[in-house]
């Protein structure tokens, strides 16, 4: 409230007369001399000159009541506040709010972009027939045998390269093996060794040729000597090795014959040769290829801003969005699994298919699941850190002879997405929510800027809407200073709803911070910072989005001071002056007093200083009429500090005869400046009850009549 201005307009008042020179008589006169008063008080143009004799009267100028009062410094600032307790002292208050952190922030996961792919583990292809064949005496030398046999001593011979032609795979057009054997049986059946023992050669070698092309494709041999009725084997390797559908089986070797004995031997005589595809794993084929199946299992890290430790929770939004891509030449159907994924309490399954690669491009196809009010689980019942999937998916049989490669793959490529919950259920350890730099700027009142404060006080309030208690670690510190002061503390905080926050405090004063040097020190501004930490990874409760940590502070100090100076400018008044008195002023004034009262109810002395000028802009730069300051002393207190009783001064002050003629003017401007001035040592305290009140007037002595010689 501004300070209550008690006149409005310059009023001319004649408050008595007195006569100066020696006059017959006195009580002759005074009608003339009341006669002129009541023209005076009556008259705007001017005063009344009687003719004789020469006298001297007085013209008040009231310059008005000034009245200073402790609740303006509440009402001009929003740094002083007065105490809704009766007979409170101010206070300095300032406040600030710590930002609202929604725990939603911390509900959101984040799933990368991620691939899964998976290849054939085997081509499932038609394996090659078995092989039998039985090598007679007939093929192997070129004995001439009667149906009915001979007893005959059978020479040394070599057994030519004998060549037949397998089976041919009508299904397999040509493959290639990433490992695999064939393995071949001898059965030696003649009355004669295999083989020569002297030269260890060899008995017999077996070769696979391309029954196309003809070129050699494997080989073995076996054993220097294989004897009559003996079983001999051996194993082919076929790692790395491509086969075509039509082979060619080969047979050489040598034999010592009977060794100049004589043997019984007829023409169906000969060896036995069996051979074996086993442990076979393509490594890629042309065939018609039956259903392959394929399943693919991996996970992908949940990205947590910071993990509350989410066992389940509701999904409020999230898109998956996944490509497959088939490099196969066989279409393919199958589903895609999420365990931890629930919809009506059952894992979500989505069906899926993707069409076969063609033209050296993969087939592909786009799925998408919207999880919107779908619910998260952890499979465990742990906190989830993991979210996996299963892509199951079988091939379509071929429709004839196709390419295929363990080389070639299905995979699943998954978008970045995040998954916003509604609410979950969290287990959290040591959640640590960052308190937002807060920064309340403070501009205190000049008025105040020399007031040293006997006490301060901060209270922090954190109101928490979270379902765990915590644990606040705050810091204010100062802003703008040298020296920065900071003041750190800890709040313990209960734990609340959203529909019911729980408001948690903690208090420092003088008495146990430094909080009275940092608002002594007069910062630019106050910072706060700090961390609310959550959880003590035992306990499980529902979380909800809207569920919020906020706070605000609250610095008070009561006006309990030490006062250096506290200096208040009241508002400006103005009055106007007639022409006729602008004439007396000039030519009839003799001398001007400002006489005037100071009631003071502040604990501290009190000083008035009055300038007049021309105009408004003159008051702020060079005022042409400074009155000598006026001091008052301070109130009378109790103990406490606190004004009982004002204390009253009167004031009488002559203006320089230089000063008269600047009133000789139609528009005169005015101010008061009060200057509360204490010791710097005694605490006092200031109320909004506590006021300064000056009231004055200019007393002008104007002579009337011709002065006598």
């Amino acid at each position: 409230m501004p300070p209550t201005r008690r006149h409005a307009a310059l009023e001319w008042r004649h408050i008595f007369a007195r006569t100066f020179a020696a006059i017959p008589s006195a009580h002759a006169f005074l009608p003339a001399l009341f006669a002129c008063a009541s023209a005076l008080v009556l008259s705007a143009c001017g005063l009344e000159l009687p003719e004789q004799p020469y006298f001297e009267t007085l013209l008040t100028l009231p310059f008005g009541s000034e009245r200073f009062t402790g609740s303006d410094l509440a009402d001009e600032s929003e740094y002083v506040l007065v105490d809704s307790t009766a007979g409170a002292p101010l206070r300095l208050f300032f406040e600030g709010v710590v930002d609202t952190f929604r725990l939603g922030e911390k509900m959101d996961i984040t799933l990368p972009a991620t691939s899964l792919a998976g290849s054939l583990d085997q081509i499932e292809i038609p394996t090659p027939d078995p092989v039998d064949e039985r090598f007679r005496i007939g093929e192997l030398t070129d004995l001439d045998l009667p149906e009915d046999g001979l007893a005959v001593v059978v020479p040394a011979f070599t057994i030519p390269p004998i060549r037949r032609a397998l089976p041919t795979q009508d299904e397999l057009s040509w493959v290639r093996f990433s490992s695999g054997q064939i393995d071949v049986t001898i059965q030696n059946l003649l009355p004669i060794p295999l083989g020569d023992e002297s030269t260890q050669d060899p008995s017999l070698r077996v070769r696979l040729f391309d029954g196309t092309r003809g070129g050699l494709l494997v080989e073995t041999t076996f054993p220097a000597v294989i004897r009559t009725g003996a079983v001999a084997r051996s194993t082919i390797d076929l790692t790395g090795v491509s086969l075509p559908s039509a082979l060619e089986l080969e047979v050489s070797g040598e034999s010592p014959g009977s060794s100049g004995r004589t043997v019984f031997i007829t023409p169906s005589s000969g060896f036995d040769l069996s051979a074996r595809f086993v442990s076979l794993e393509p490594d890629s084929a042309v065939a018609v290829v039956p259903a392959q199946e394929l399943r693919l299992e991996d996970s992908v890290a949940v990205a947590l801003n910071d993990s509350l430790g989410i066992v389940g929770g509701t999904v409020r939004d999230g898109i998956f969005s996944i490509e497959l891509r088939n490099e196969l030449p066989l279409g393919a159907t199958g589903s895609l699994r999420f365990p931890e994924l629930l919809e009506n309490d059952e894992p979500i399954v989505l069906a899926v298919s993707v069409p076969p690669a063609s033209g050296g491009v993969a087939g592909s196809s786009t799925e998408t699941i919207d999880l919107t009010s779908t619910r998260v689980r952890a499979s465990n019942d742990e906190p989830l850190d993991r979210l996996q999937f299963e892509l199951d998916v079988t091939t379509v049989p071929s429709d004839g002879f196709v390419a295929l490669g363990r080389h070639q793959s299905i995979s699943a490529e998954f978008e970045e997405t995040t998954i916003r919950f509604a609410s979950v259920e969290a287990r959290p350890t040591d959640v640590r929510i960052e308190i937002p730099h807060t920064v309340t700027e403070l501009d205190l009142p000049e008025e105040l800027e020399d007031l040293d404060l006997a006490a301060a006080s901060l209270r922090l309030v954190i109101a928490n809407a979270v379902p765990f208690p915590a644990n606040g670690m705050v810091t204010v510190r100062s802003v703008g200073l040298p020296n920065p002061i900071e003041l750190p503390f800890q709040v313990a905080i209960a734990p609340g709803t959203s529909a019911s926050p729980v408001e948690s405090s903690v208090s420092i004063d003088e008495s146990n911070s430094a909080l009275l040097s940092l608002i002594r020190a007069r910062p630019e501004a106050i910072s706060i910072d700090g961390e609310v930490r959550i959880g003590d990874g035992l306990v499980t409760r529902t979380v909800g989005r809207e569920d919020f940590v906020r706070g605000r502070y609250e610095v008070s100090a009561p006006l309990r001071v030490r006062l250096g100076l506290l200096e208040r400018t009241a508002d400006d008044f103005d009055f106007t002056v007639s022409r006729d008195v602008q004439d007396r002023i000039g030519s009839d004034v003799t001398g001007v007093v400002a006489r005037g009262q100071i009631e003071n109810h502040f604990p501290f002395a009190a000083e008035t200083e009055i300038t007049f000028a021309s105009s408004a802009n003159q008051l702020d730069e060079t005022p042409e009429v400074i009155l000598a300051l006026v001091r008052a002393e301070a109130g009378f207190t109790d103990e406490t500090g606190r004004v009982i009783e004002p204390a009253l001064t009167s004031f009488e002050v002559t203006l320089p005869d230089e000063d008269i003629p600047f009133f000789a003017r139609d528009r005169v401007f005015g101010r008061m400046v009060f200057r509360l001035r204490g010791d710097s040592t005694a605490v006092v305290s200031l109320s909004p009850d506590d006021y300064a009140e000056a009231t004055g007037a200019l007393e002008f002595r104007i002579g009337v009549g011709e002065r006598r010689p």
